[in-house]
């Protein structure tokens, strides 16, 4: 990684000239670990494989960030970092990709969203609802909801099924030009956090592609 980042130390002591980046110098210890470890784009970064929303959360868990009591989803004040509510953290990510990012990185980072957006969109439910002149949805007899598959959008999940694999190798391929992982301090991780995580304070934006795929539907 660019900066050598634990889980029980203070990033500031171990990287002094991160200090002279004043994007940087506001945040506290926690804060600055969570940046280190969502922005870097090296291979050594323990979520190197994540992206979008996962990546934040697995970089706020591993910078310290607590669980609630029932250790189903973050406390509070870590998913506030995830949904990214936190304008110096924002500030600090932007700096730290303005400063540290090369073309290289840019371009593994751009595969890995791409990736992630193609393997959200083959997940969800490409069904959409049949509806009356009224708008309301019909019932069966049952009084089950009625759905069709829209073959657009089926299509579209085909062709992005054949195209992920191409995207994957050339990941795999990118990646493997640099040295392998080493990754000081951390020996385990905690499970990836359920999808209720979600809340309806969160105003992140979903994923460009998704967003597309659901416009077709209508």
């Amino acid at each position: 990684m660019l900066f050598r980042v634990h889980p029980e130390r203070n990033p500031f002591e171990d990287n002094p000239g991160l200090e002279a980046v004043p994007a940087f110098n506001r945040l506290e210890p926690m804060q600055m670990r969570f940046v280190i470890l969502f922005a870097d784009p090296s291979k050594d970064n323990p979520i190197r494989t994540l992206a979008g929303r996962e990546r934040r959360e697995r970089a706020a868990i591993l910078a310290g960030y607590k669980l609630e009591p029932n250790g189903k989803r973050l406390a509070r004040n870590g998913r506030e970092v995830v949904y990214g509510k936190v304008d110096s953290i924002e500030q600090a990510i932007e700096e730290f990709k303005k400063n540290y990012y090369d073309e290289k990185a840019h371009n593994r980072e751009a595969l890995k969203k791409q990736i992630a957006e193609i393997r959200e969109f083959l997940t969800s439910d490409k069904r959409t609802p049949i509806l009356n002149k009224q708008g309301q949805i019909i019932m069966d007899k049952h009084g089950n909801e009625l759905y069709e598959t829209d073959p657009k959008v089926l299509n579209q999940a085909i062709d992005l099924g054949i195209k992920l694999p191409k995207l994957e190798q050339a990941l795999a391929e990118l990646e493997a030009s640099e040295p392998e992982p080493k990754y000081e301090g951390l020996t385990g991780t905690i499970a990836d956090l359920p999808e209720d995580v979600l809340e309806e304070s969160c105003d992140l934006p979903e994923i460009e592609l998704f967003h597309q795929m659901k416009q077709m539907k209508k």
